[in-house]
């Protein structure tokens, strides 16, 4: 299961993610990607409009914290 994650964590991160990655690089990569979607950068009048880059932004939350679950376990 924690490999399924770390796939989901890579497509959404849209780049290649080392599989040994430590914990510490992959919150980097997430929270460097966090910021480029978080539905608070996105002015209130063009959210209707980046609607898939606020879906993204759930979905990646999702995987992180998915995967967090399964280091910390």
């Amino acid at each position: 299961a924690k490999a399924t994650m770390l796939v989901k964590l890579q497509s959404l991160l849209k780049q290649e993610v080392d599989p040994q990655a430590s914990p510490a690089e992959l919150k980097k990569l997430f929270h460097k990607a966090a910021l480029k979607y978080h539905p608070d950068r996105v002015p209130e009048a063009e959210r209707a409009a980046k609607a898939a880059e606020i879906q993204t932004f759930k979905e990646l939350s999702e995987a992180y914290n998915t995967y967090k679950e399964f280091t910390e376990a």
